[in-house]
C-alpha cells in the first residue's frame, strides 16, 4: 500500500488552504457571529499545528514587544488618523512624516512593523494605504485599549464602553421572565430591580425597554457624582445615591443586580459588598444577579486570561472562574447559587444568580 509522507502531502494542503482563502475573501463575514468565531477557532488551530515552537517563542518574546510599541507610537503621532483621512489613497513615508511632524526615516521604520501587523498596507516602496484595522484603531474606545495606562481613567471608561457595546445584553439570553419576573410582588411601592453601582444606567434602561409591562419600581444606585451627570430617558427609573460599601438602603427588593462591579475588587472587599446586599434581601424571595465574567477553570482562552491580568494590574481586581464564584458566594452564606454563561462562543459574560432559602 502506497502511503504518502506528510511532507509529500503539503503541496496539496497548501493548494487547499489557498482555495479556502479565496472563497472566504470573496464573501462578507457571516451574520451569525458564532459561525465566524468557530471558523476562526479552527483556523487558529491549523496555525498552531503548523507553527514551529521556537518561532512562536520569538514572536511572543520579541516581535510582539515592538509591534505593541509601534502601535502606541502610531497612535501618538496620529499616523492611523492620517491614513484614514486619505480615504484609501496612498501616502508616502515622507508625506506621512510631514503631517505627523516626525522624521521620515523614523516613520518609515515604524511603518515596517505596522504594515507587518496589518494595521496598514504597503502598496509600493514606502507608500501606504489604510486597511480595515487602520479604521478600527481610530475608534476612540479601541484606540484607548492599545494606548492606555492604568492611571488614565478616561481611557478605562472608553474600554468599558467598548466592552458593553460589543456584547449582547444579558436580557437577550438569560431567562429573565422565569427567574426574575415570575413570582415578583406587584403591590404599591414594591421594588422590582435595584441596579447597584449601575454607572450610566445602560443596563437598567435596557431592562426597562425590554420589559415595559413589568410591574414594580426600578432603581439605579451609584455615587452622587456619577448620578449627578446623568439624564435618564426612561421616566420610571429612579436615581438613588449610594455607596455599596455601606448598608443597602432598599430592603426586600425582588432583584439586586450588578454589572462588572465585583471584578474590580478582591475577595475580601467583595465579601463586604455581598454582606450588605445579603442583609437587605428577603429570604425565599429576593434574588441576587451578578453580571460578571465567568472564565473557565481550565484551558482558559488567552483573551480571558489577559482580562484577568489587566484587572489585577490596574485595580488589584480579579476575573473569577466558575469555582471561584461558587466559593465566594458560599463564603458569605448564599446557599442557592446558579451560574449561567452567554451562549455565544468567544464571550466570557455570565450571570451568577444567588438567593437565600426561606427560613
Amino acid at each position: 500500500m502506497d502511503v504518502s509522507s506528510p511532507s509529500e502531502e503539503f503541496p496539496s494542503l497548501i493548494e487547499h488552504l489557498q482555495s479556502i482563502e479565496k472563497t472566504i475573501s470573496g464573501h462578507s463575514l457571516p451574520r451569525d457571529n458564532s459561525l465566524r468565531r468557530e471558523a476562526l477557532r479552527i483556523a487558529k488551530s491549523i496555525v498552531a499545528t503548523l507553527e514551529d515552537p521556537q518561532e512562536v517563542v520569538i514572536h511572543w518574546g520579541y516581535e510582539r514587544v515592538w509591534q505593541q510599541a509601534c502601535l502606541r507610537l502610531g497612535i501618538d503621532l496620529k499616523l492611523f488618523h492620517i491614513l484614514v483621512s486619505k480615504g484609501g489613497a496612498p501616502i508616502t513615508a515622507r508625506e506621512l512624516a510631514a503631517e505627523a511632524n516626525a522624521e521620515t526615516l523614523f516613520v518609515a521604520r515604524m511603518m515596517r512593523v505596522i504594515t507587518s501587523t496589518g494595521f496598514a498596507a504597503e502598496v509600493g516602496p514606502q507608500r501606504y494605504v489604510q486597511t480595515a484595522l487602520t479604521k478600527a484603531i481610530t475608534i476612540p474606545s479601541l484606540e484607548a485599549t492599545v494606548k492606555s495606562h492604568p492611571e488614565r481613567r478616561a481611557d478605562m471608561e472608553l474600554k468599558m464602553e467598548a466592552l458593553r457595546t460589543s456584547r449582547e445584553p444579558w436580557t437577550q439570553w438569560f431567562p429573565v421572565e422565569r427567574n426574575l419576573l415570575f413570582g415578583a410582588l406587584q403591590g404599591p411601592g414594591e421594588v422590582l430591580l435595584v441596579d447597584v453601582g449601575g454607572g450610566g444606567g445602560e443596563d437598567i434602561t435596557d431592562f426597562a425597554r425590554q420589559f415595559p409591562a413589568a410591574k414594580g419600581r426600578l432603581v439605579l444606585e451609584d455615587l452622587p457624582e456619577v448620578l449627578g451627570k446623568l439624564s435618564i430617558a426612561e421616566a420610571r427609573i429612579e436615581l438613588l445615591p449610594h455607596d455599596f460599601f455601606n448598608p443597602q438602603p432598599i430592603r426586600g427588593a425582588r432583584a439586586y443586580y450588578t454589572h462588572f462591579v465585583f471584578h474590580n475588587w478582591s475577595d475580601d472587599k467583595a465579601r463586604v459588598i455581598l454582606g450588605y446586599l445579603k442583609s437587605a434581601m428577603t429570604p425565599g424571595y429576593s434574588k441576587l444577579f451578578l453580571n460578571e465574567s465567568v472564565i473557565p477553570d481550565e484551558n482558559c482562552p488567552a483573551l480571558f486570561a489577559a482580562h484577568d491580568m489587566n484587572m489585577m494590574s490596574i485595580l488589584a481586581g480579579i476575573k473569577r472562574s466558575r469555582s471561584q464564584w461558587n466559593d465566594l458566594l458560599h463564603s458569605v452564606g448564599f446557599e442557592d447559587v446558579s451560574i449561567w454563561t452567554s451562549p455565544h462562543p468567544g464571550e466570557e459574560d455570565g450571570i451568577i444568580e444567588a438567593a437565600i432559602p426561606a427560613k
